[in-house]
């Protein structure tokens, strides 16, 4: 079984060596880890490589931490594990509302902190029943395991977690008009909202980026107050 890569981020704030002990750690329990000094290379590191989780070291409730965390929640790409200090009940709080998808003390051991790491990517991932398929999409192939958008000669577009399961959704049943609610129960758990509009907001994202290539090419269609369906004549799905 391929070691799930992940990230550990030093916030600048950061204090404790602990968290670098962890990278010798580890791996030695099947995590595949990088460690990153500078805030600034998360977002190209998460972007640029297939990420299944970031570590947040030494988590505290500075706005910067905070923001570096919901930016994280909202990119739905990777698990979201934050270090948080021994017995502190409110950073810990912090991090699960900000976005956190499981909290441990930066004081654990490295194996606990591993069994935790591939809890939660198997929370965000669970196993599909389903073979792996390549989704060709006018002149866009989507890559349903690795979730991105692919054009020929041109590097992969990133996608998160709630727009390819919608892209997903849509794929399920070609040509098919799917409601607001048919869409929302497609969304993993933390992503849907009570605002049926959210979907709305969610479809135009994901347009943007299909469209990019070929504004005149309508790959979403609208049927106005019912819902939303792929153009049929542009889906063409291969299993590999």
């Amino acid at each position: 079984m391929t070691a799930p890569r992940c990230i550990l981020v030093r916030p600048a704030a950061c204090a404790t060596a602990e968290p670098f002990a962890l990278v010798a750690q580890l791996p030695r329990h099947g995590i595949d880890l990088r460690c990153l000094v500078r805030e600034h290379e998360l977002e190209a590191a998460v972007h640029e490589h297939d990420v299944a989780a970031v570590i947040i070291a030494s988590f505290d409730a500075c706005e910067a931490v905070l923001r570096m965390c919901r930016w994280l929640h909202e990119q739905g790409q990777a698990a979201i594990l934050a270090l948080t200090p021994t017995g502190d009940d409110t950073t810990r709080i912090l991090a699960l509302e900000s976005g956190a998808d499981d909290c441990v003390d930066e004081s654990s051991d490295a194996r606990e902190v591993a069994a935790r790491i591939r809890a939660a990517i198997r929370r965000m991932r669970p196993p599909s029943t389903t073979p792996r398929q390549q989704a060709r999409l006018g002149h866009w192939e989507f890559d349903v395991q690795r979730q991105q958008l692919h054009a020929p000669g041109e590097p992969p577009v990133p996608l998160t977690r709630a727009e390819c399961r919608l892209l997903q959704a849509l794929l399920s049943q070609p040509g098919r008009l799917l409601s607001r609610a048919d869409l929302t129960a497609a969304l993993p758990m933390r992503d849907r909202a009570t605002d049926s509009r959210a979907v709305d907001l969610l479809v135009s994202r994901l347009r943007h980026k299909l469209h990019a290539r070929n504004p005149f090419e309508p790959l979403i269609q609208t049927v106005r107050g019912r819902g939303y369906r792929l153009d049929l004549s542009a889906i063409d799905t291969q299993p590999t």
